[in-house]
């Protein structure tokens, strides 16, 4: 085939693919007798596109229907099977919850399991299969985004387990790779562990409120979700495993590792994007065809869609299938002018993969989340190579740990936990350093000074596009403002009071750390409860200051507030008054 006859061919792919995603996205209520007639007229006007146009209305039809058909369960008193679906997931206080199913009336459907501390220790054993029989009590859960697209029918309290949960066979291959990989995480210290297997298999539950906002501020978060480069870095170190099979036998041995692979990391959207991906890719290479990457994403978007539409709906979705877009697209273009104007390949080709992947997503993040900031460009950059480095090292020390004695494992992991030391310390000089912010406006000049660069191909547009950066986003430098959990009060000395209130939220936690920094002298938190403990304790790691808390508070570090007293501020004074679980601040002008 001619390269303008495959161009033009793979643009097909990805318009048909685009449409069926935005059909599922926009769903419509059609009748089955109107969707065999629209694919009739257009078969026979273009036998070429109705293909697509069936699969386009297929997807806004089920979307529709998995919308309007969303499962509830009436509140009433349950006894009978239950079966994880996800990880349980424990708190502070030894409660734990995952995603389960259950059967009723002979239907089944997805709830919300919860349990208690006691019965969360009894199942702790228990993995994604594992399935008991328990009695408790189902309630209706409130909708949300995250309901829906899980489409939960409510929540299951369990009050008894009467029988050991049981792990069907075929789920013991991935929980053993699992296994493996957590041996090695126990070697490594303790607040090295949930870096570790973020990065290796996209488990984060153990992350910190703090953790989890720094590296969200910094634009780091992806690391965390396991996508492509974890796969292709498997796929590599069990080449020499595949190629023992004859031809045919390496491509059903490719499958079933990446098929292990999506198992092992929970089926992720941005797993299976990049495990479908592959299988897309696999498939092509072995009926002889030529097709490029951006083909067979288009195919796996598509076929993702089809089978699950409301997936369409996942913002990781989106994030992972433009990041690949904008590397795919973008990336080869930029590498050769970086190339050319003379920077080392070892660092050309992760900068122009970041820059590709942050172009790409950047309209998305700045709509979804608010500004990012410039820094992300070389916290990425330079997280990319040690995450790099633990994703190899620590997939290596999964495999070796079966062979090697414990004290051997203490020294072999001691330098992928200096990675994920120098991998934090990134994530927190990034948060701290007061860099200008990009938003939709900056976005859109930063976008122009880029296409420009690369029509032209001009070596001094890039520094134009520098220029741009730096004289638009300028103005959108960062400012430590209130937010709706908490408040920001000058003090006299030129520094701030943060008062933070009873209605605190995670996000209030993720605001706070990507917008302020020093200058912060004092951190007053009005509840005291273990509710909020977590969270007050992350705003003090992060700028490393005092907190007050009220008499009996559950914060750890926290001052006691036992008599009341006042702060000066400018223009008044903070009133502080203690109680037994909260403190009442009142702002009086003086």
């Amino acid at each position: 085939m001619q390269q303008s006859e495959r161009l033009t061919e793979d643009w097909e792919i990805v318009s048909g693919a685009a449409l069926i995603a935005a059909a599922a996205f926009f769903p419509i209520e059609l009748g089955n007798w109107l969707v065999w007639l629209i694919a009739a007229l257009v078969f026979f006007l273009s036998e070429k596109f109705w293909p697509f146009v069936v699969a386009l209305v297929f997807a806004s039809m089920t979307h529709s229907a998995a919308v309007s058909d969303f499962p509830t369960l009436e509140p009433h008193s349950f006894e009978g099977s239950v079966q994880l679906a996800d990880d349980l997931v424990g708190n502070q206080w030894g409660a734990s919850e995952a995603v389960a199913y259950v059967t009723v009336e002979s239907e089944r459907y997805k709830v919300l399991l919860r349990l208690d501390s006691q019965l969360s220790l009894e199942m702790s054993d228990a993995v994604v299969g594992s399935s008991l029989v328990g009695q408790g009590q189902i309630t209706t859960m409130s909708e949300t985004n995250w309901s829906r697209q899980n489409r939960l029918a409510g929540v299951l309290k369990l009050n008894a387990i009467t029988s050991e949960a049981t792990t069907s066979w075929w789920r013991m291959i991935p929980e053993l790779v699992r296994g493996r990989i957590f041996a090695v995480a126990d070697y490594l210290p303790e607040t090295s562990q949930a870096l570790f297997t973020g990065l290796l298999i996209g488990e984060d539950s153990e992350q910190t409120p703090l953790e989890r906002s720094q590296f969200r501020a910094a634009g780091m978060t992806h690391l965390l979700a396991v996508s492509g480069q974890n796969l292709v870095l498997v796929l590599v170190m069990l080449r020499q495993l595949i190629d023992l099979f004859p031809l045919q036998g390496r491509y059903i041995a490719t499958v079933a590792i990446i098929v292990l692979f999506a198992l092992v990391t929970r089926l992720e959207p941005s797993v299976l994007r990049a495990s479908t991906v592959a299988v897309v890719g696999l498939w092509g290479a072995y009926m002889g065809s030529e097709s490029s990457g951006l083909r067979h994403l288009a195919l796996a978007v598509a076929a993702l869609v089809l089978i699950d539409p409301l997936i369409a709906r996942s913002i990781g979705f989106q994030l992972s299938v433009l990041a690949s877009a904008g590397i795919i697209k973008l990336s080869p273009s930029l590498l050769a002018q970086l190339l050319e104007l003379g920077a080392p390949k070892i660092f050309a080709e992760p900068l122009a993969v970041t820059i590709s992947a942050q172009m790409f997503v950047a309209p998305l993040l700045i709509s979804t989340f608010g500004e990012i900031g410039l820094g992300q460009v070389p916290a990425n950059i330079a997280a990319g190579f040690l995450a790099g480095f633990v994703l190899v090292s620590g997939s290596a020390l999964a495999l070796l740990s079966v062979i090697f004695p414990a004290v051997a494992m203490e020294a072999f992991v001691l330098p992928v936990h200096g990675a994920i030391v120098l991998l934090q310390q990134v994530a927190i000089v990034t948060t701290q350093i007061p860099l200008p912010k990009v938003g939709l406006v900056e976005l859109g000049f930063i976008s122009l000074a880029c296409f420009a660069g690369f029509v032209l191909k001009r070596w001094i547009w890039l520094a134009v596009i520098a220029a741009v950066i730096v004289l638009v986003a300028g103005s959108s430098s960062t400012w430590c403002g209130d937010a709706t959990g908490y408040d920001i009060y000058p003090s006299v000395a030129n520094r701030q009071v943060v008062v933070i209130r009873q209605s605190v939220k995670r996000s209030d936690l993720d605001h706070f750390v990507d917008q302020c920094g020093p200058g912060i002298e004092l951190l007053i938190s009005e509840s005291g409860t273990r509710a909020r403990a977590e969270l007050v304790r992350g705003f003090a790691q992060a700028v490393d200051v005092p907190v007050l808390a009220s008499r009996m508070h559950s914060i750890p570090g926290a001052r006691r507030v036992t008599e009341s007293f006042a702060v000066p501020v400018l223009g008044g004074e903070l009133q502080i008054e203690p109680g037994d679980s909260y403190l009442q601040v009142i702002f009086s002008r003086g």
